[in-house]
């Protein structure tokens, strides 16, 4: 089997995932997602064997690693951004160069698990209480999503734009991520509240002065 980065798709038309506000680009549906399973495989009939002797130790490999992220319960639905940016973060982290440096830096995999469970956290809290969870556009995140999480979201964004922005990345990865991340739209839609958060959660302050920020102009 091929470890090349599975394309996310949207998972109401089934087109290369596009958003804009939170909407397929294709359909203009409403995009929600089940939190990303393990592996970008579908499961396969031989999913309970135990053992597979044909499976590429490269591919292992990658899974392992991939899988120590823990991105979570597959059967819970996120609004966006949240599954948005778990989505893409079980996409690139399945790419051979950020494997690579995750493989070669695994202090940095102790730090990024968290913001994993913080955006999954803030995420499913959201789904619980919002009624309408197509209704929740960015320009009603900072209604939804408290002033902390907001703060959590907009790092995971720096996540992903700073794991893709190294030499080697897969192109369609790293173009893919990075116009999405730069959007206007999310944009603005954080601009508003960032700020207002301080210092964010305890727990995510050493990953925030390690991942540079997304650009000085956004």
């Amino acid at each position: 089997m091929s470890t090349e980065p599975v394309i996310p798709r949207c998972p109401n038309c089934g087109a290369p995932l596009e958003l804009v506000a939170g909407a397929c680009r294709w359909c203009g549906e409403h995009v929600t997602f089940r939190a990303v399973p393990s592996s970008p495989e579908a499961v396969s009939d031989d999913a309970g064997d135990d053992e597979n002797p044909d499976e590429d130790p490269d591919e292992a490999r990658l899974e392992k690693v991939h899988d120590r992220i823990d991105l979570g319960d597959e059967d819970s639905t996120l609004p966006a951004p949240a599954a948005w940016i778990l989505l893409s973060l079980s996409w690139v982290t399945y790419d051979a160069t950020i494997q690579a440096f995750l493989d070669a830096n695994p202090d940095l995999l102790e730090l990024v698990r968290p913001i994993a469970a913080a955006v999954r956290v803030a995420g499913q809290r959201v789904a619980d209480g919002v009624a309408d969870v197509e209704e929740l556009v960015p320009q009603k995140f900072d209604e939804a999503f408290s002033l902390e999480e907001m703060w959590t979201l907009d790092l995971g964004f720096d996540v992903l734009f700073w794991l893709v922005d190294r030499a080697g990345v897969a192109k369609d990865t790293r173009i893919s991520i990075r116009v999405e991340v730069m959007s206007s739209t999310w944009k603005a839609a954080f601009e508003r509240t960032v700020a207002k958060a301080g210092d964010g959660p305890t727990a995510l302050r050493v990953l925030r002065a390690t991942v540079p920020r997304r650009g000085a102009t956004r």
